[in-house]
């Protein structure tokens, strides 16, 4: 359940297939919403997604906004959560995903977008985890966060596509 969505919404998530998985595999999304004039819809969009063994091959030709992004939702979901260690490493790794699929003019935009938007995430953790060093209360991420803090997290794990794209200067 992803609560309430606009026009200006952005969801992403991951997929990960068995290492005995097929060459392809189906992917479905179900999305189920109520419209304003309070009409129920379920949309169902359906794919099938080539699976690959390689690497090289799996990141011939990635969406590299789509990764971007996905990587930041991800983090900041982790780093809200007070799992800091677990998002850093997940920065790290999108970053290098972006770095070594790094084809074309595309993907070093998405890839500079990347970067700006991870190292607002990336401070704010470094400035969170000082604090629960110097004042304690590793045990609840939510006490002692100030507003700015929850404000910050709420927006990386809600940025748009919009406004990520328009991060990359």
């Amino acid at each position: 359940t992803l609560g309430t969505a606009t026009g200006k919404s952005t969801a992403t998530f991951g997929l990960g297939a068995a290492s005995d998985a097929a060459a392809s595999v189906p992917v479905q999304v179900q999305l189920r919403y109520i419209r304003p004039t309070g009409e129920e819809v379920l949309q169902v969009l359906t794919s099938s997604r080539r699976v690959s063994a390689s690497r090289e091959e799996a990141e011939e030709d990635i969406d590299a906004v789509a990764v971007a992004l996905g990587g930041i939702h991800s983090a900041a979901r982790l780093a809200q959560s007070g799992s800091y260690r677990a998002a850093r490493v997940e920065l790290i790794s999108t970053c290098r995903l972006l770095q070594r699929a790094m084809h074309s003019e595309a993907h070093q935009e998405a890839y500079v977008a990347f970067v700006v938007q991870a190292e607002k995430l990336d401070g704010f953790m470094r400035e969170r985890e000082l604090q629960e060093a110097v004042f304690g209360g590793e045990g609840d991420a939510q006490r002692g966060r100030d507003d700015d803090a929850s404000r910050s997290m709420y927006q990386m794990k809600n940025l748009s596509l919009r406004d990520f794209v328009a991060s990359r200067g």
